[in-house]
């Protein structure tokens, strides 16, 4: 789908907005400023459409095709590289490298704008108790479908789910099929917690620990049981039933 154009009205209203840097009939440039105001926003459960409107901007002129990608561009950014890869550095960019050495002041103003922006930064990222964790990557995705689905169900959370999944960086189908699934979890669980007494049976037989490889013979020499070594594992690390 093509953008639309702006119409000369349009485009001096936009103009006049002070969250635009430049505008012309195809195309729209924001300033750093609503870029970070908007993944602040973003974090704090507001829509895409909310944000651009209470910052002055009429979602009809600007048409979802645009907003949606700006918001993708400016979500994706901010997880990937903090509030920091929000500024738009093209200005900067342009011209010949700086030859001369900075001044002493030069290098003050320089430190006191890096601070700022950190500053904001930390900001940014104390708005969301998701964002720190899961740039880690160290949570599974349905972690992160469990804690979606908690901080909407208390009221914690009332932004989209499409907002939700795409700011922590997990797929909107994967987080339904988790929903759907719940019953079938449940019954995985009650399984395992089965299973998981047996375990435990077998790990104090005799009275002394055991690893996976004496859990498994107890089973097939004392119950006549042929069990998976990889799911005894999988339950001995579940349930921490450590030798």
């Amino acid at each position: 789908m093509a953008k639309r154009t702006f119409t000369h009205e349009q485009i001096q209203t936009l103009a006049s907005n002070p969250y635009v840097k430049r505008v012309s009939d195809k195309s729209i440039t924001y300033t750093d400023e609503f870029k970070q105001h908007f993944v602040s926003e973003s974090l704090n459960g507001l829509t895409m459409k909310e944000i651009f409107s209470e910052s002055g901007f009429d979602p009809e002129v600007l048409g979802d095709y645009r907003m949606k990608s700006f918001a993708k561009k400016w979500r994706n950014k901010y997880r990937e590289h903090g509030v920091s890869a929000l500024k738009d550095t093209r200005v900067e960019n342009l011209g010949r490298p700086r030859k001369s050495a900075l001044t002493p002041e030069q290098q003050i103003e320089k430190l006191q704008s890096k601070i700022t922006l950190l500053e904001e930064e930390n900001n940014l990222l104390k708005k969301s108790e998701w964002s720190e964790r899961r740039q880690e990557r160290s949570e599974r995705p349905s972690d992160v479908f469990e804690r979606i689905h908690h901080m909407k169900t208390n009221g914690s959370y009332t932004g989209t789910i499409v907002d939700a999944c795409d700011l922590l960086g997990v797929s909107r189908s994967g987080y339904y099929n988790y929903l759907n699934s719940a019953d079938q979890r449940e019954a995985n669980e009650t399984m395992d917690l089965m299973w998981k007494k047996q375990i435990e049976q077998a790990y104090h037989y005799r009275k002394y620990d055991k690893g996976y490889r004496g859990i498994v013979m107890y089973f097939y020499n004392k119950l006549k049981i042929i069990v998976n070594r990889k799911k005894v594992q999988r339950l001995m690390r579940k349930y921490s039933i450590i030798c």
